[in-house]
């Protein structure tokens, strides 16, 4: 038993066992040894739930590995989770803004296929940056970053994926992925084998005024097929707890991109009968191969932060076409060509970082040099010539960036970009000055945060740019069909574009709300073929007038138990005024997007997921929505072996409604596809 008053000193770790030590009697405290623990915890559970977003550094950051997010079964349905992001069929969209740069460890992915080697049970954060400041290129208008975790263990291990979807056609997506570690050492390596088939449905309908109302009803039914293989492998080593060097190579092979299919046009001109065009289409890829090479470091030297990377870039292809016409009142065509195209890049970029006055300024400078050769052969050079052409093009960029923390609460940020681009193109290996491009501009980005209580804010600007690539200023021509021609347009001018942006996160709730003016705006316009009024040659113009968009983003995703419920509501308007076909139309109309997503996840790692998705009609660009639809997808998730088997089941677009009901306003034509 003991005394009453007596002095005792209790020492507990975890893993060791409480050593209980008597002050009276215990006289040497030099040194205290406690004994390992033999007992052990039978089983840690670790509930993830809702995703929480929060405001740092002028982007929305969501915690992924503390949520229900990293049991999803590809970063692509991961990603459609994430507040500001969906997935459409024409890849990944940050809301209002457009197709994002992506990278991973801040590590710029050139492909997005890369993301099909992305783990999300490996994902930490994803953070959304809505106006990219002076660190990122000039024409980069959102970007994502994606923070995976430091691996867990030594030895070898394996992940192996497998996906079936069931459309018109059998998907089929198989993954391996192996990695080793030992101490400093972290060597991974994948292979993934994609097989796809698809049927796309489209309806067009062209009114075209010229020396009489031409009009074309135009039905296109196209059948894909695509085999790709895509092996990576890379090492990680960390030098010390605050270096890091890195290296990766990625090859992706295509075997099979195939596009099979016909179209059927009825052209009438006055309201009688002019012709009717049937074509059978056939797209061929007989070679296509990316060679991908990726090196870093990323440490401190002394108190400055460095971060260095390195990039190789080479794409190759050769794709067949053949089109067979025939007319009902003119001659049969056979269109056909080979286009060989081999694509070089390479890329650096340097951000040095060191604390100063108090804040923190960051330096860096970028390079991007491009080789672009297209050598391209028409089998039918009355309708369609044979064009060789090549661009050089080189990106020069400084940049700098400075932050402050004015009180804990407020933090203020601004920066400085500059850059030089030179790009040159050529004609059959001649220099087309009309077509070539020198570009010096400057850059500036400011943001400030703010948090009163739960409540977090920024407010960013920045100036922008997107400029015309070396396809619209072509001077060729691309055959469509005998009623239609693309050309390109060497007049382009490049987009200016500035953003004001405000941000708002509270809890489960968070808003985004941004107004861009855009200068110099690019729309796809017609002119007429003078000597054959019922062909229209369609090219992309600068519209004479500023264009200013306004969207409003909000997303609320309360949590109540096992069910997760997220209402997502993006409203756009624009203000745009076009002549078309001698009408001045206003461009105008409010649209409304929607999502409503609810999720039951039950202690024993089943889950269920209904996602209702609204597009709204209205306006985007020169593009009016004129109908309103509904999809609906559901699936099945359950995790088994303590989340080592991820087993899922789901069905996309369950009543079939989701359609592209749009009409195009332009000079002299006014279309409509369905």
């Amino acid at each position: 038993m003991r005394k009453k008053n007596a002095k005792f000193l209790s020492i507990s770790c975890l893993g060791f066992e409480t050593k209980i030590l008597d002050l009276e009697k215990d006289n040497n405290f030099e040194k205290i040894v406690l004994k390992y623990s033999v007992s052990e915890l039978k089983e840690i559970v670790v509930s993830g739930g809702l995703p929480k977003t929060q405001i740092k550094n002028g982007a929305m950051v969501t915690d992924v590995q503390n949520s229900s997010l990293v049991n999803s079964t590809s970063a692509g349905k991961m990603l459609a989770k994430i507040p500001g992001i969906r997935t459409t069929q024409d890849g990944i969209e940050v809301f209002g803004k457009g197709s994002p740069e992506i990278y991973i460890n801040n590590v710029k992915i050139r492909d997005n296929s890369e993301l099909m080697n992305l783990d999300p049970k490996t994902v930490k954060t994803v953070e959304v940056i809505t106006n990219p400041g002076a660190e990122y290129d000039s024409e980069v208008q959102s970007v994502i970053k994606i923070v995976t975790g430091s691996p867990v263990g030594e030895g070898f291990s394996f992940t192996y994926q497998s996906q079936y979807e069931q459309k018109h056609d059998a998907d089929f997506t198989n993954k391996l992925s192996l990695n080793y570690r030992k101490g400093k050492l972290d060597a991974f390596g994948s292979v993934l084998f994609y097989d796809a088939k698809d049927r796309q449905t489209t309806d067009h309908y062209n009114i075209l005024n010229t020396n009489a109302k031409w009009e074309q009803q135009t039905l296109h039914k196209i059948n894909t097929a695509n085999q790709i293989m895509d092996i990576n492998g890379g090492v990680n080593y960390e030098i010390n707890e605050k270096n890091f060097v890195g290296f990766k190579y990625g090859y992706v092979k295509t075997f099979k991109d195939e596009a099979d299919g016909f179209s059927n046009l009825n052209a009438f001109k006055d309201k009688a009968s002019y012709d009717y065009l049937s074509k059978n289409i056939y797209n061929n890829c007989e070679d296509r191969s990316k060679h991908s090479v990726n090196a870093y470091y990323n440490g401190n030297v002394g108190k400055m932060s460095v971060d260095f990377n390195v990039d190789y870039y080479a794409k190759q292809s050769t794709d067949c076409s053949e089109n067979k016409e025939n007319s009902l009142n003119f001659d049969e065509r056979i269109i056909s060509a080979a286009d060989n195209i081999n694509n070089k890049l390479f890329a650096e970029k340097l951000v040095l970082s060191h604390e100063l006055f108090g804040g923190k300024i960051s330096l860096g400078e970028e390079n991007t040099i491009t080789d672009y050769k297209d050598n391209y052969h028409s089998f039918a050079e009355n309708y369609i010539p044979t064009v060789e052409s090549k661009s050089k093009q080189r990106n020069t960029a400084a940049f700098l960036q400075y932050s402050y923390k004015i009180t804990d609460n407020l933090n203020v940020n601004a920066g400085l970009r500059y850059e030089n681009v030179d790009f040159k193109y050529y004609n059959e290996d001649v220099l087309d000055d009309e077509t070539s491009r020198t570009y010096n501009n400057w850059f500036p980005s400011a943001n400030i945060s703010f948090s009163p209580g739960d409540v977090q804010m920024n407010l960013s600007y920045v100036k922008k740019t997107q400029r015309p690539s070396y396809y619209s200023l072509r001077n060729s021509y691309m055959y469509i069909s005998r009623y239609e021609i693309e050309s390109g347009n060497s007049a382009l001018q490049p987009r200016e574009i500035s953003s004001l942006t405000y941000m708002a996160s509270w809890k489960f709730v968070n808003l985004v709300a941004s107004y861009r003016n855009t200068k110099n705006m690019t729309i796809y316009w017609n002119i007429e073929d003078e000597t054959k009024p019922e062909v229209l040659i369609s090219r992309t113009i600068n519209h004479d007038k500023n264009f200013s968009q306004f969207y409003v983003n909000l997303d609320v995703s309360p949590e109540f138990g096992i069910y997760t419920p997220t209402v997502f509501l993006s409203v756009r308007k624009q203000n745009l005024n076009l002549v078309s076909q001698g009408i001045t139309e206003h461009l105008n109309k409010t649209r409304l997007i929607g999502e409503i997503d609810h999720c039951l996840d039950f202690d024993n790692g089943l889950s269920f997921e209904l996602d209702c998705y609204f597009n709204g009609k209205g306006h985007n660009e020169e593009y009016f929505y004129q109908s309103n639809y509904w999809t609906f997808d559901f699936c099945v998730n359950k995790t088994f072996f303590k989340d080592a088997l991820i087993v899922e089941a789901g069905v996309s677009d369950i009543t079939n409604k989701e359609r592209r009901d749009v009409k195009i306003f332009s000079s002299k034509r006014l279309s409509k596809c369905i």
